[in-house]
């Protein structure tokens, strides 16, 4: 286990989880001033309550607790060899909790080589933790799917739970971990791990750019994702995973030589197919 006292930049509120959530609703960009009570929008009590509230937080503090970071090498037993999985993709979803904290909700994990899926279950939140904000859109999960999840007894026991169910699979620090930004997946589930893919540092190392999952998947692979519910933008844990591994064979397949063209590029590359020169050509040569 590793110990860390990083000071990691919290956003928080003043009010106890237990308690009613107060907060300012109206905003002005200008002076600070609640545009509802005339009052400083920070440093004053709010003026409307509410047992639950997704708080737009800008005032940062410290968290001065150091964290402590697991590795699958800590384990003392070893899994048969058929649980053994020598590439691992990943992927999160969290919630937002009171005082503006995070929790992992979901963890989807699949092998990298056959694609089989080894996890794809709800986190249990933390005990005393009240969620502000399940985030359905990106996370798919909701108080409701949770409490179902509980009941059928498919549910991990958090980030400990998480992390062991992740750690069956693994073989010591021999597993690659693989995934799309993955350092936040790490740091959600407090893991330090020695072999990493990350296809956002594949890119962006290679290209000098950063790409976000769902345009890499349109533009490289030609499939659309993060497309569900009525908004059309509804994301889908395990299809985030599956998207990523894809990105990743589809790198190793081209050699890195896989690339997001510009609008302009794209146009000359239009225009290089079709011959427009030669079409013009022909056009005038037409007769009427």
């Amino acid at each position: 286990m590793l110990t860390v006292d990083i000071s990691v930049s919290r956003r928080v509120c003043q009010q106890n989880s237990n308690l009613l959530c107060y907060f300012h609703p109206g905003q002005s960009s200008d002076s600070g001033i609640c545009s509802s009570c005339n009052k400083p929008r920070f440093g004053t009590i709010g003026c409307e309550d509410r047992s639950a509230h997704s708080h737009d937080f800008t005032q940062n503090t410290f968290d001065p607790t150091p964290r402590s970071y697991h590795s699958a090498a800590e384990r003392l037993w070893w899994p048969p060899e058929n649980r053994i999985h020598n590439a691992i993709v990943i992927d999160c979803e969290m919630v937002e909790l009171a005082y503006g904290k995070e929790a992992v909700v979901h963890l989807s994990a699949v092998d990298f080589v056959t694609g089989k899926t080894l996890i794809d279950s709800h986190l249990a939140i933390p005990e005393g933790e009240r969620v502000t904000d399940w985030r359905t859109t990106y996370t798919g999960v909701t108080a409701a799917s949770l409490a179902i999840a509980q009941q059928e007894g498919k549910v991990l026991d958090g980030i400990v739970g998480a992390r062991q169910e992740l750690f069956k699979h693994m073989c010591l620090r021999n597993t690659t971990l693989i995934g799309f930004s993955v350092h936040h997946d790490l740091e959600a589930l407090r893991i330090f791990h020695p072999n990493i893919v990350d296809f956002q540092i594949l890119y962006s190392e290679r290209h000098g750019e950063k790409v976000g999952l769902k345009r890499s998947c349109e533009e490289l692979l030609g499939r659309k994702i993060q497309n569900h519910g009525k908004a059309g933008n509804g994301h889908i844990c395990m299809e985030d995973v599956m998207a990523t591994r894809e990105l990743v064979l589809h790198w190793i397949e081209k050699k890195g030589d896989a690339r997001i063209l510009s609008e302009e590029e794209k146009w000359e590359q239009f225009e290089d197919a079709y011959h427009w020169e030669q079409v013009d050509a022909e056009w005038d040569a037409m007769v009427w």
